[in-house]
């Protein structure tokens, strides 16, 4: 009979619980347009995709793949702050890599369409601006 009430409390409870709610969640293509050590045109190419967790209307965990023509497949995890709607601040980590920060300023096209340009300063001492588009899934935090 413990167990039942428990489970009913639990349940009864849950909806007030933020990880039942519907969060906002962005998924975003990116390509650097720009790269600091780059010395031809087009001797590189470098551009993934990623997918944010927005779990308030500011702070978002973000995980991503890209692919470099001099490294492989990268996996990425990094975090964003967004201190207003259209610009961003992020760091991430590129496993076994480097590590990089940047910021970047998003376009709304629409609610859950956008476009992106952002700036990377990696800790190897390169700097990249890259651009992209986004779509978001879930309602707005």
């Amino acid at each position: 009979m413990y167990r039942v009430i428990l489970s009913v409390i639990c349940i009864a409870f849950s909806a007030w619980c933020p990880a039942q709610q519907a969060q906002r969640v962005m998924v975003a293509g990116h390509a650097d347009l720009i790269k600091s050590d780059n010395d031809g045109f087009l001797e590189k190419v470098q551009g993934g995709f990623e997918g944010s967790f927005y779990f308030s209307r500011k702070f978002a965990l973000s995980t991503g793949i890209e692919y470099w023509t001099d490294r492989g497949l990268i996996f990425i995890p990094g975090f964003r702050f967004c201190p207003i709607d259209e610009a961003f601040l992020r760091i991430r980590g590129l496993l076994g890599k480097d590590l990089s920060i940047g910021g970047g300023f998003a376009k709304p096209l629409s609610d859950k369409f956008r476009i992106e340009a952002t700036g990377d300063l990696y800790f190897e001492g390169h700097i990249a601006i890259r651009a992209g588009v986004a779509y978001g899934f879930g309602r707005r935090p």
